[in-house]
């Protein structure tokens, strides 16, 4: 969910104690000195720029207060991995993939609840009558239950790339993949398989819904300058649409031996490096700093 505000940055000293705590544990798990300073190097950066501690403790009281999920602390702990190597995975996206990346972001929080900017159009007395048809359309439009829970849990990231239309002149963002972090093996006749076949129809049909009303978004929040958005979205047909799963790369040695079903045949496969193992002993240092950030009512409600 995209912050309200600015998220506090993680107090500095404890920062350092954290870092060093993640650094001796990988040590003692044997992970040769060169790949920990690896690591340690998308950490750091998800630890002090990405605010990593907040976005992962938000992320649990999302699923307490908005999905009313009931969280043990192994449930916290398999939520930390995963969202750990989630920031992970995508930190380590090429450069030349991060062209759009704000852009991307903005469409994938807007497109998981669309309904979260109806307090930015109170006032709409500076809108165009034709902005104002796009507003009552957006308003009228709600997602389903399933929908809003899919592409919460589904959709890591987006890719997008600009384009102008040759016909009217107008500069379109089209959205052209799906992009899954997934820290573990993928299997035929699993929840894997079925998010596989359903996220991308669920985000091409939002964004087919809304796609009138994102330039108005960016207008009603005033983000102009911080982000540039085309006049239009769009996003490719189904059948267009990559869908990328990104994993640790001791998975690929998994896959050597036993390939993967053959369910996934249309996806395309990338690797970061991280172990499982590695995502495991990192996730063990910060579950503790993740719950002391939760607030008081929140760590009550982990059994």
């Amino acid at each position: 969910m995209l912050p309200q505000g600015e998220i506090p940055v993680y107090e500095q000293e404890k920062n350092t104690e954290l870092k060093d705590s993640l650094i001796k544990s990988l040590q003692e798990s044997g992970t040769p000195e060169d790949r920990v300073g690896r690591i340690m190097g998308v950490v750091e950066t998800l630890l002090e720029n990405d605010f990593l501690i907040d976005k992962i403790s938000e992320e649990i009281v999302d699923e307490q207060e908005v999905w009313k999920h009931r969280l043990s602390r192994d449930d916290v702990t398999r939520r930390i991995r995963g969202s750990l190597f989630e920031e992970y995975a995508l930190a380590c996206r090429p450069e030349e993939k991060k062209q759009y990346e704000n852009l991307e972001r903005f469409l994938l929080w807007s497109l998981r609840d669309p309904h979260m900017w109806f307090m930015d159009w109170h006032d709409t007395r500076l809108l165009s009558e034709e902005e104002k048809t796009q507003l009552e359309a957006y308003l009228a439009a709600y997602p389903t239950s399933e929908e809003l829970e899919t592409l919460y849990r589904n959709n890591d990231a987006i890719s997008v790339n600009i384009k102008k239309d040759e016909t009217t002149g107008k500069e379109v963002a089209v959205i052209t993949g799906v992009i899954e972090a997934k820290n573990h093996r993928v299997f035929g006749k699993t929840q894997d398989a079925r998010q596989m076949r359903s996220s991308p129809q669920i985000l091409h049909d939002t964004v087919k819904r809304y796609k009138e009303a994102f330039p108005l978004i960016v207008k009603g929040l005033d983000l102009q300058g911080e982000i540039h958005m085309p006049d239009e979205i769009d996003i490719l047909p189904i059948g267009q649409l990559e869908y990328t799963i990104v994993q640790p790369d001791d998975v690929e040695e998994d896959y050597r031996r036993k390939p993967v079903s053959a369910q996934f045949s249309g996806c395309n496969f990338e690797y970061v490096p991280i172990s499982r193992n590695e995502v495991a002993v990192l996730a063990e240092v910060l579950k503790q700093h993740v719950l002391d950030r939760l607030p008081e009512k929140n760590k009550r409600l982990v059994m």
